[in-house]
């Protein structure tokens, strides 16, 4: 569908106020302000080879959107300057979550997927534009947020690739958008406003400004670990409040001190507990109960809470944490009250090189 006015547009796509109906294209094509082709392709409980070229029909429909949307703006809006964007959200039936029983996908087979995958949407991009180095923009949003170690490695491992590829671009957690009652899924009204919030990423990423708040790797002295963020647009606070999607105290760990505001320290591979976590300027500051000394390995954990026993149907745990950037924010044009804000991404961070 093409961009037009707000209510045309409602009647085409079929988007509720009260986000019983409504997807990422909604969202995206009423902010876009020049013509506009949008597409979605939504299928549940799929690895990924049931969506790579070849595994299904799924490659070859994208395949033709792309044909068809790349036509259609060059023949009936004379478009010479074309941009494709795609956003990108998967990984939910890598775990051990779906089916039942199965076995998990590793970090390194998920990141060949990903890599084959982008290969080949690059590659189909540059035959619909007919330009062999054409580069697609990707935003790619976390996966849904029951949590476990399987849950942990497939959101890490995406991170990992996003970092090494310079046009795709992590656009934060999903968690603050809401999910269904499974914990995995984006009702239609937050399927909008992750729409919305692509279009917004996406001015940013070409005016070369950050879309997500990111953490680096630490510094430990005795007990006190010092956390740097990346820069968006402000310094870097802690939010219980404003959000209730991100403090719903049901989602969180109820091990008290071993997880502190979606904050985790893992010493030789098991959490220690944690006296406080503050933050001040660009860093935030964990302060240990104890002294670890000397260690094997050392990580910091945002929002990747584990429990073993969570599956999807037993949604223990929530994928989130409750540091944000001070950055004002954008407020939604589609539900009252919304602002979309800049969370810190859900990551693992190590202990940086001397």
């Amino acid at each position: 569908a093409r961009n037009m006015s707000g209510a045309d547009f409602e009647s085409l796509v079929g988007y509720a106020v009260d986000g019983s109906a409504g997807g990422k294209v909604d969202g995206f094509a009423l902010m876009a302000d020049v013509p506009t082709v949008c597409g979605i392709m939504a299928l549940g409980a799929r690895d990924y080879q049931t969506l790579r070229k070849g595994g299904s029909t799924v490659f070859v429909d994208f395949s033709m959107f792309l044909s068809q949307a790349v036509h259609l703006l060059q023949q009936d809006h004379d478009c010479e300057d074309i941009e494709i964007v795609v956003s990108f959200s998967h990984g939910e039936a890598e775990t051990d979550s779906l089916p039942t029983g199965a076995t998990p996908t590793t970090y390194g087979e998920y990141q060949s997927y990903l890599a084959e995958w982008f290969d080949d949407v690059t590659k189909t991009a540059r035959m619909a534009l007919g330009n062999p180095t054409y580069e697609p923009t990707y935003l790619v949003h976390q996966m849904g947020g029951v949590m476990n170690g399987a849950w942990s490695t497939i959101m890490q491992a995406t991170i990992d690739f996003a970092d090494q590829r310079s046009n795709v671009h992590l656009t934060g957690p999903t968690t603050p958008y809401g999910f269904s009652t499974d914990r995995v899924h984006p009702p239609g009204q937050s399927q909008v406003l992750m729409g919305e919030w692509d279009f917004h990423a996406y001015k940013r990423v070409r005016a070369g400004l950050p879309i997500c708040l990111r953490a680096q790797d630490f510094e430990r002295t005795g007990a006190v670990i010092s956390v740097p963020h990346t820069s968006m647009n402000g310094s870097v606070e802690i939010d219980t409040t404003s959000n209730p999607n991100m403090t719903d105290a049901s989602g969180f760990d109820s091990s008290g001190s071993l997880c502190v505001y979606g904050v985790e320290v893992l010493i030789d591979g098991a959490a220690v507990p944690i006296s406080s976590v503050t933050s001040s300027g660009l860093t935030t500051t964990i302060t240990l109960a104890t002294d670890p000394g000397a260690t094997t390995t050392e990580f910091v954990r945002f929002g990747l809470m584990e429990n073993s026993s969570a599956t999807a149907a037993v949604p223990d745990l929530v994928s989130r944490n409750n540091i944000k950037s001070d950055w004002a924010g954008i407020p939604s044009i589609y539900v009252t009250d919304f602002v979309h804000e800049a969370w810190q991404l859900n990551e693992e961070l190590e202990e940086a090189s001397p």
